[in-house]
């Protein structure tokens, strides 16, 4: 035997039968290494067992987290250009389903608190106050207003609820106190009885839910006791996919400021708004031409942090682009002679259009630092302009009275070009809901905001105001939040 002899092991085995009975025993002789190896490979066996079922409840855990994370993006992600999850492959007629819709309409803000419904403090605080969400969400939920409403079998609720989570409220634009809207969008989760939904069409009667849903809103309670029956309109409702987010597919928006020239009254008698006439204005055609002109330094991008309540000084928030700014129609004669002024862009901060016509107005009335005697050079109004927009800057401008202001038009150009599929349309204001529209603004909108600028004085009260507090206007704040 050599030197490296090894040790050996004698195993007994036995055989069995099927029945289980021993036949017969064997003496199986093994070195003490081949002995090692077998227990090493069955050591080995159970770890790859243990691994193998590990990795299968960990995938069997990733697919699950997946699968939650997928059902998280799809709730927040944005509408998918290429429809291909657009697609309805129930072709058979749904009774009383739900979906998402926008509902286009128009209103007269005046005699309303903004567009945006109260909630929280504010409404405990303020239950009185009245807004056209909170009209809209009565009457689609199918209550008058009143607070001890029960639900009437045979009147149908369009929306499960009245709180704006529930049914994924939206809304394009939203307008503040006394601002009113001509063409605006709100979207939410409805369920429409008797609609016929197929693959390539989703029909219902459009005319007759309008119908419905406005004779609901002028038998509102409140609207009723403040006499405001027919200033909220609704023109089409359509439905749009279920990712849709109605603010951002909303790219362009259109504002229109009435403007009475009695705020270019350079030469006014009363002591309190007497003022400098740096321009040597005389003529109302030269006070709008020179409007015209101070206006044009807003269009382009720009840092609006100075334009608003709730942006800091620099930030990127604040870069918007002002595409239009404008004088569009003058009416010189008449019980209000007054100008037309078309603001146009993607989107605009809390009061940044007030605060824009207000700092112009407040310009020619030589409220303006170092611009209280006659200016003859250009370069100084444009000093003026740039030292606003400077990231550094950071003063209090006047804002302009919200009497005048109204939204005009709205448009979404990239989800409009990008609708590949039935039964989706594009958002337009076209046919007879346009027509209706404008002719709201003609009948309703325009009237009341003249009235109200003539009869209230707005325009006057707000010189007063502006002028008595001239002192804090354009001075460096050392935090803006103050105003």
């Amino acid at each position: 035997m050599s030197e490296q002899q090894q040790e050996t092991t004698t195993i007994p085995t036995t055989t069995s039968t099927t029945d289980g009975t021993t036949v017969g025993s064997t003496t199986t002789t093994i070195s003490s290494s081949e002995l090692v190896n077998e227990q090493n490979d069955k050591k080995r066996k159970n770890k790859f067992n243990n691994n193998n079922n590990n990795n299968k409840k960990n995938k069997k855990q990733n697919n699950k987290q997946q699968n939650s994370n997928k059902e998280r993006d799809d709730e927040d992600a944005d509408f998918d250009v290429s429809g291909e999850d657009l697609m309805i492959e129930d072709e058979s007629t749904l009774v009383h389903s739900s979906f998402p819709f926008v509902i286009s309409f128009s209103y007269n803000g005046i005699p309303f608190n903004g567009l945006q419904i109260q909630n929280g403090e504010n409404l405990v605080k303020h239950p009185h106050l009245l807004t056209i969400e909170a009209v809209l969400l009565d009457i689609l939920y199918g209550s008058n207003g009143e607070s001890d409403f029960e639900q009437d079998e045979t009147i149908i609720r369009y929306t499960k609820s009245k709180n704006c989570k529930d049914i994924r409220l939206q809304r394009a634009c939203r307008t503040d106190r006394g601002v009113s809207a001509v063409r605006n969008a709100f979207a939410c989760v409805m369920t429409l009885p008797n609609t016929q939904n197929h693959k390539d069409t989703f029909k219902f009667n459009n005319e007759e839910l309008c119908k419905t849903l406005n004779d609901r809103i002028n038998n509102h309670v409140r609207i009723k006791n403040l006499n405001l029956m027919d200033q909220i309109k609704i023109f089409n409702i359509q439905r749009v996919p279920s990712r849709f987010v109605l603010h951002h597919w909303c790219q362009f928006r259109r504002y229109l400021y009435v403007l009475p020239l009695s705020a270019l009254d350079l030469s006014s008698r009363n002591i309190i708004t007497k003022c400098n006439n740096i321009f040597n204005l005389e003529t109302n055609e030269q006070k709008c031409q020179k409007l015209n002109e101070l206006l044009g330094h807003f269009e382009g991008i720009h840092l609006f942090h100075n334009f608003t309540v709730d942006a800091k000084p620099g930030s990127d928030s604040s870069r918007r682009h002002v595409k239009t700014l404008k004088i569009i129609e003058q009416n010189l004669e008449g019980d209000l002679p007054h100008v037309v002024i078309e603001i146009s862009g993607r989107s605009f901060m809390l009061h940044q259009i007030r605060m824009m016509i207000g700092t112009v107005i407040a310009l020619m009335r030589g409220m303006a630092p170092n611009m209280n005697t006659t200016v003859q050079d250009n370069t100084i109004v444009n000093d003026f302009f740039e030292n606003l927009f400077k990231a550094q800057t950071e003063v209090l401008l006047p804002m302009a009275p919200s009497e005048g202001l109204f939204l005009d038009n709205l448009d979404f150009p990239n989800f409009n070009a990008n609708i590949v599929k039935p039964p989706f349309e594009p958002i337009k204001w076209t046919g007879t809901a346009d027509e209706h529209a404008e002719i709201f603004k003609k009948d309703v909108i325009l009237p009341n905001i003249l009235k109200v600028l003539k009869e209230k004085n707005v325009v006057s009260n707000w010189l007063i105001d502006i002028h008595c507090n001239k002192a804090k206007y354009f001075a460096k704040l050392a935090n803006k939040k103050k105003r």
